[in-house]
């Protein structure tokens, strides 16, 4: 948990290191825990994880990469049905509408 307090920190200290935190792969370090519902990681990480994902603001390339990432989306769907704070679930719906505005959709 501490280096969530650390990232979301230096997220929310300005847009630079919000572009930082993209471009050294922050997102993936933060899906991950997202994702990882078995492995120990408390509800309140996880939520923790969504606000800085969120805060980050990914660009568009970016959030198609996470939208590729697998079992993301199902994560973020899981979020929505069964958290416990109404924080994680508008952040989940966030992320969800910011990554198909810009999915490249295959009709």
């Amino acid at each position: 948990m501490k280096s969530l307090t650390r990232l979301k920190s230096i997220v929310l200290e300005s847009e630079k290191n919000k572009r930082l935190m993209e471009s050294v792969g922050a997102a993936d370090y933060l899906s991950t825990i997202i994702s990882n519902v078995n492995s120990g990681i408390t509800s309140s990480s996880r939520d923790e994880a969504l606000y800085i994902l969120y805060h980050i603001k990914l660009s568009p390339s970016g959030l198609k990469t996470l939208g590729k990432t697998c079992g993301f989306v199902d994560a973020l769907t899981r979020v929505m049905q069964s958290a416990s704070s109404h924080e994680a679930r508008m952040y989940s719906v966030m992320l969800l509408k910011s990554m198909f505005e810009v999915a490249d959709v295959g009709f």
